[in-house]
């Protein structure tokens, strides 16, 4: 029997991959989940903004 946790859990690696397959730079996933680690801006102007603009859908 599926609990809710296992839910979240696929529905988070579900999003995950998604992100990944997007072309999502996967340092940038890393960065955001580090609880003190750069904001989105500055981490954007480091990276630069990837061809396909994924968060516009």
């Amino acid at each position: 029997m599926k609990t809710a946790a296992d839910t979240t859990e696929h529905s988070t690696d579900e999003a995950v991959m998604t992100m990944l397959h997007d072309h999502v730079p996967l340092s940038l996933l890393c960065d955001l989940t580090a609880p003190g680690g750069p904001e989105s801006e500055q981490i954007l102007a480091e990276e630069g903004e990837p061809e396909s603009r994924w968060w516009e859908r």
